[in-house]
């Protein structure tokens, strides 16, 4: 009797237990991340009565969630993949828009231009010509503002992605670190897994992989170690790496992202984070963003030059010597004195950049290195060096002059001072048209007569002729390279975006089919549950009536 009441107790309650689990998946059947959980039960240990082995009841084993760690691998990646690739196509595609819309083209613009110095080549001495070719030229230095200041929006925004993203993968790293000690507390009990503090942490690895690329590795005591980007550790159990912003000083608005040492400073990781928005961000900013600014400066640069040097070398319609139609570019742009892990120069020194020969400008940035050595001028695009032993020194284009290295007590430049130095930094900014009067356009040439028309002709063959890059590209060329590899960059982004984000709709689906909650299989367990309880009571009812007729008839 005792067994057999026994045997009902215990059946009670794991089918209470088993009764609550499938409560508890419906209550939780629209809870995002929830994973389905399942009571596995099994026989008690069976007794010897001498003539056999006779059963005890059942017993709760385990209480298991739906998991695979395969799918939740795929889900974390495809997550990270199309975050990247969506904002990454729509930030390219912004500039992609902006450059080949033609109502913003510059080189349609240009166009323009070229086609109204050939009406005042055509009749030099008309005025009316010659204010259409002021008015193209205006127009043109409009659509560089336009897309310059574009640009600067899309730089803004993406600067603001990169600060709100490290902002949320602080929290979430935090968070991880939080369940993890949780989890290591309960896990090393023999009371089995905590699903619940599972679920939640699988749910902040998927947000962290929405913004970086995520890899994590199981511990012995239930934790995850959790690396971001090219395996940077962002967390080790209970501890959390933090990830911080500053200005690029290689770029000046962009941001680097740095990564605190386990044991002291900071280093930057910018490079090395992959996948997710964060990811997308820095990567276009590198490959879109800023190239686009650099080219335009450089065109800017480029044609306000040139134009200006054939300007300057004729004749305005009263016989004097022309004036620059552009504002010259030439001067001091920018000169910051920013080092590497951002240490302070500590010497008194200054570099100043002139640009000399816009044939030869290549658009990138440089750095100017005092070391033991000497003065070295680094490309920060190519990496090329050159060793500085002139003062000033004329490099790709720009004349470089800086202050030498200070002698023992004296004022100037100290080993290890360096200098960031853009020589096109807003360039297409100051771009702009400096004279308002048409017949201060030089179309003859110098000391030709009124109608002569020489001077205009040798500025419309500058359209034709290969004067950027080393004299290896038209202005059109320039401009036209510069939209095909935004073009090509945005239609790979957006095919990838497509692709990405319908391999994640099939990824979660697998999940879901796994781990999700049905409402109609809980609904028949909870029947099944029902009448395997009420069976359950019975055996313990009868029990109880045998015992009952059993004191009564002792009782006698």
């Amino acid at each position: 009797m005792a067994n057999t009441l026994g045997i009902g107790t215990t059946a009670l309650s794991a089918l209470q237990r088993a009764i609550s689990t499938t409560g508890q998946n419906i209550a939780n059947v629209n809870t995002e991340g929830y994973s389905r959980q399942s009571v596995s039960l099994s026989a008690r240990p069976a007794q010897d009565i001498g003539a056999g082995y006779l059963g005890s009841g059942v017993q709760v084993t385990s209480i298991d969630r739906a998991y695979n760690q395969f799918l939740a691998n795929d889900v974390q990646q495809r997550t990270a993949s199309s975050g990247y690739y969506s904002l990454y196509a729509n930030a390219a595609e912004r500039v992609d828009s902006m450059l080949g819309d033609p109502s913003t083209s510059i080189a349609q613009a240009m166009d323009s231009f070229f086609a109204s110095a050939e009406a005042v080549a055509n009749s030099p001495t008309s005025l009316p010509e010659r204010q259409v070719m002021l008015s193209n030229a205006e127009t043109l230095v409009q659509r560089f503002d336009y897309i310059v200041s574009r640009i600067d929006d899309v730089t803004k925004e993406m600067n603001s992605q990169i600060n709100s993203a490290v902002s949320e993968i602080n929290q979430l790293a935090g968070g991880i670190a939080t369940l993890n000690n949780e989890i290591a507390k309960v896990s090393g009990g023999s009371t089995g897994l905590p699903n619940d503090l599972l679920d939640q942490r699988d749910a902040l690895l998927v947000q962290l992989s929405s913004l970086v690329d995520t890899k994590t590795l199981a511990q012995d005591d239930g934790s995850l170690n959790v690396f971001i980007g090219r395996g940077q550790p962002l967390v080790t159990g209970s501890v959390a790496e933090t990830l911080a912003t500053q200005t690029d000083p290689e770029l000046g608005s962009t941001s680097l992202v740095t990564l605190s040492a386990f044991v002291a400073g900071s280093s930057d990781v910018s490079d090395f984070l992959t996948g997710g928005k964060l990811g997308a961000a820095l990567t276009v900013t590198d490959e879109v963003v800023n190239p686009t600014r650099r080219e335009l400066n450089l065109l800017a640069v480029g044609f306000a030059e040139t134009v200006n040097a054939i300007q300057e070398a004729g004749d305005d319609l009263q016989g004097v010597d022309g004036v620059a139609l552009f504002t010259e570019t030439e001067g001091v742009v920018k000169s910051a004195a920013s080092v590497d892990d951002s240490t302070a120069n500590s010497g008194n020194a200054t570099v100043t950049f002139t640009v000399t020969d816009a044939k030869l400008l290549t658009g990138d940035s440089y750095r100017v290195d005092y070391t033991a050595t000497g003065v070295n001028l680094r490309n920060l695009t190519t990496d090329a060096v050159t060793t500085l032993t002139a003062n000033p020194q004329t490099v790709d284009g720009v004349r470089v002059t800086y202050t030498a290295q200070a002698a023992t007590g004296a004022a100037g430049a100290n080993q290890g001072d360096a200098f960031i130095v853009d020589p096109l930094f807003q360039a297409s900014s100051l771009f702009a048209v400096k004279i308002d009067d048409p017949a201060k356009i030089a179309a003859a040439s110098n000391n030709g007569a009124a109608g002569n028309n020489s001077n205009m002709l040798a500025m419309i063959e500058l359209r034709d002729q290969s004067l950027l890059k080393g004299s290896t590209a038209t202005y059109g060329d320039v401009y036209n390279n510069l939209l095909s590899d935004v073009a090509v960059r945005t239609q790979r982004a957006q095919s990838s975006a497509e692709t990405e984000t319908a391999l994640l709709g099939s990824a979660l689906d697998r999940q879901s089919s796994l781990q999700g909650v049905n409402l109609d299989e809980e609904a028949a367990n909870l029947v099944r549950y029902q009448q395997a309880y009420q069976a359950a009571a019975q055996i313990v009812a009868v029990a109880n009536e045998v015992f009952d007729t059993l004191l009564r008839a002792t009782s006698r």
